[in-house]
């Protein structure tokens, strides 16, 4: 599948997006600072998440007791102008970065649709919002599906519904997540069932999830990306840095190539340990020509020459042509075939 600045399939790099999400806590400055740090650090994708909190939060929703307050209003600190966007796609652009939103509202569809011709990444806890799916459909947009808190009844629901997504992602919906609760063996069964790319929003503190994910098929990683862990905000301290980010691209680039083509065969790097390592047919003693070879005169023994082992059973019977002498290899000018 190609992308703005990318390809994303089995044969090429994984996909790997920087969750920028609310971790630019509101600020257009910070929002760019990111972008360009997460391009410097191997992202193929800078994500964002993109909302009226007006139209998607109930005014009268709380956040709870730590902080109190309304979750309306602890959401619009978050929200940027229309300008600010605009900024930020050309950031994108400059640095080779894809541009992708998680888009909430409607409004901010069309906001969204006004920034260029971009995939919607459709968030967890929106994976059964069949209005603002219809809404995304409408207007005829790629979906990435990330399926946290999800069972496969409502993936596949979901799935009759919008048709193949652009990008199924597995995903679990804590904070941070652990491993064992990342079940990556659905990845390769989705793969078989809705005929599509798959990869993982990776939740966890710790790289592991992510670096086993290519293994199984999947293509494409999604984490939470931050400039340093101790900011004020409610995903830095789940997030990835700069660091991280580089660390995880260079080992997923080393087990791309690792991966192969699944076609079994001798590598270059190992022709010296295939020539001195197999065993071909040798003599066991001396003897004349026009002997008769049985298996007592051979022998099969390390380096390789001419006669490889597995063609032992063939010399036997065999008249010689001239004299031959111990341990000396098997040459097929020797034989009478």
């Amino acid at each position: 599948m190609r992308t703005e600045f990318h390809t994303i399939g089995l044969d090429h790099p994984v996909y790997l997006i920087a969750e920028i999400g609310l971790n630019h806590n509101g600020s257009e400055e910070l929002a760019l600072k990111m972008v360009e740090a997460s391009a410097r650090s191997g992202a193929s994708c800078a994500k964002f998440q993109l909302f009226d909190s007006k139209f998607f939060i109930n005014r009268k929703a709380r956040l709870g007791n730590n902080p109190p307050g309304s979750l309306q209003e602890f959401f619009s600190q978050f929200e940027l102008p229309e300008e600010s966007w605009t900024r930020i796609v050309q950031a994108c652009k400059k640095n080779g970065l894809d541009f992708l939103c998680s888009v909430f509202d409607e409004p901010s569809l069309d906001l969204y649709m006004t920034l260029g011709n971009f995939p919607v990444k459709i968030a967890s806890t929106d994976l059964t919002c069949r209005p603002l799916l219809e809404s995304v459909l409408r207007r005829k947009l790629s979906m990435y599906l990330s399926t946290g808190a999800a069972n496969e009844e409502e993936v596949e629901r979901t799935i009759q519904w919008i048709g193949t997504p652009a990008l199924l992602l597995q995903c679990v919906s804590s904070y941070p997540a652990r491993a064992e609760d990342y079940n990556l063996r659905v990845l390769p069964l989705w793969q078989k069932k809705y005929n599509c790319l798959t990869g993982i929003s990776d939740h966890c503190t710790e790289l592991d999830v992510s670096l086993q994910m290519p293994a199984l098929g999947g293509v494409a990683i999604e984490r939470h990306f931050t400039l340093d862990r101790s900011m004020e905000g409610p995903d830095h301290k789940l997030s990835s840095t700069p660091e991280d980010f580089a660390s995880l691209r260079k080992r997923l680039d080393v087990l791309k190539t690792a991966m192969g083509d699944g076609l079994k065969k001798c590598m270059p790097s190992e022709e010296p340990v295939r020539a001195g390592g197999r065993r071909s047919v040798y003599y066991r003693n001396d003897l004349p020509a026009g002997h008769t070879l049985a298996e007592s005169d051979l022998i099969v023994m390390r380096p390789a020459e001419e006669i490889p082992a597995e063609r032992l059973p063939e010399l036997e019977g065999r008249d010689l042509l001239k004299g031959v002498g111990t341990a000396d290899p098997v040459r097929s000018s020797d034989i009478r075939w």
